[in-house]
């Protein structure tokens, strides 16, 4: 997916002041707003918009209708299409499913603290399914997975340990 990516490929609006480095493409109908910063190699499907002061990292693929809000930071992340990530919010080392929703001020792949405290993890990525929300807040270790259609609540920790098999309804 990214090894062809050397070349800025520009389809969408890219407004003057973003700063690119590297391999990027911008999907048709694509909006990313001033003084986002975009580290390829890195996809913005189409449809797709790039609120200001937004940081798209390396390897990271954003999917068609995807809606990424003021000041958020994802790298090394699958966005799938149709996901909402709110202001503020922390993306990395995750798969994140379709239509789902990342609350403002969340933190999706931190470093787990173990109990010797070395904070290594044993699996690498975030998984959640399609459908997922996630509150304002919360903060989802390294290894975490979140079947289709779970909710986190505002501020909960869910450690890689647990891997939800049904949604929550509220």
């Amino acid at each position: 997916l990214f090894a062809k990516l050397d070349a800025r490929q520009l389809s969408g609006t890219v407004e003057e002041s973003v700063s690119i480095i590297g391999g990027a493409h911008v999907g048709a109908r694509s909006h990313v707003q001033t003084g986002c910063v975009l580290l390829g190699p890195a996809i913005i499907g189409e449809d797709a918009a790039i609120s200001s002061a937004t940081e798209i990292g390396e390897f990271t693929y954003i999917g068609s209708g995807c809606k990424i809000a003021h000041g958020v930071s994802i790298k090394n992340s699958l966005i799938l299409n149709g996901t909402v990530i709110e202001a503020g919010a922390y993306v990395r080392d995750s798969l994140i499913g379709t239509g789902c929703v990342i609350g403002p001020n969340a933190s999706i792949g931190v470093e787990p603290m173990t109990a010797s405290g070395n904070g290594q993890s044993k699996s690498q990525f975030v998984v959640m399914r399609s459908g997922v929300r996630v509150g304002a807040g919360a903060i989802l270790e390294l290894g975490a997975g979140l079947a289709e259609g779970a909710v986190v609540d505002h501020g909960t920790l869910v450690s890689r340990q647990a891997r939800s098999t049904a949604p929550r309804r509220r």
